[in-house]
């Protein structure tokens, strides 16, 4: 077996990482806008005032 099987390289654990740190964001940035666009619905629809938030 080659060497570097056993262990990633710099170059391939940092693009690992990378990758994972992209993707985690990602999730974050989808949980934040899910969660924007309830309190903007739930806004809405409790406003005495209409539409607030469209």
């Amino acid at each position: 077996m080659l060497p570097e099987a056993d262990r990633p390289s710099g170059l391939r654990l940092f693009a690992g990482t990378t990758a994972l740190a992209i993707v985690i964001h990602l999730l974050h940035e989808a949980a934040h806008m899910l969660a924007a666009m309830a309190y903007g619905v739930s806004g809405v629809m409790s406003s005495k005032h209409g539409p607030l938030y469209l």
